[in-house]
């Protein structure tokens, strides 16, 4: 009994998925140089408002994956809104316990974007606070987190991309395979 023809399509079509995602995985979290400690300008004040929004929509509230949401607030000393992500460490001690005052370290150069302002490090100053010591998030432990997701994700992405030749090289062997072999009957 002599096999017939085989399906081409799904080698081809595992193949360039492989290559889209782990591309866009290269793409997306290639590490970008976080701005330098001594170019961060601090600013400081009391909060007037917080609110927890989700960074795709940017409707409050949240969104479904913890993932994709940030804290945004504002300070009574500055007119521009501040936004803490839940990438950065300690999330959820700054989105649940930081009150009445903080300074953040933000980078000068995003003022001109007119986007709410990275947080790149935060010390809380709060009189009332009998919970436990005062909320400090300082910035190398943010760039540590950040280019650790960056580089995991980036490797992600390349083993995502490994998957593809073997399975350009299975594809193509099935070409070969069916050549001079009868298509299959309707």
């Amino acid at each position: 009994m002599a096999l017939g023809r085989v399906a081409v399509w799904p080698y081809f079509a595992i193949a360039l998925l492989a290559l889209l995602i782990g591309g866009t995985f290269i793409v997306a979290w290639w590490p970008h140089a976080p701005p330098a400690k001594e170019s961060l300008r601090k600013v400081s004040g009391k909060i007037e408002t917080v609110v927890i929004k989700d960074d795709v929509s940017g409707a409050a509230g949240g969104a479904v994956a913890a993932g994709l949401q940030s804290v945004y607030f504002t300070l009574d000393s500055h007119d521009r809104e501040f936004r803490y992500p839940a990438l950065f460490p300690r999330y959820f001690e700054v989105r649940d316990r930081v009150s009445v005052a903080v300074e953040v370290w933000i980078d000068p150069a995003e003022e001109a974007t007119g986007r709410p302002l990275l947080v790149w490090q935060i010390r809380e100053h709060n009189p009332y606070n009998v919970i436990g010591p005062e909320t400090f998030v300082p910035y190398e432990d943010i760039v540590e987190r950040v280019t650790g997701v960056d580089r995991s994700m980036v490797r992600a992405g390349t083993w995502i991309l490994a998957v593809a030749p073997p399975f350009l090289v299975l594809g193509l062997l099935a070409v070969r395979w069916n050549r001079g072999k009868p298509p299959p009957m309707p």
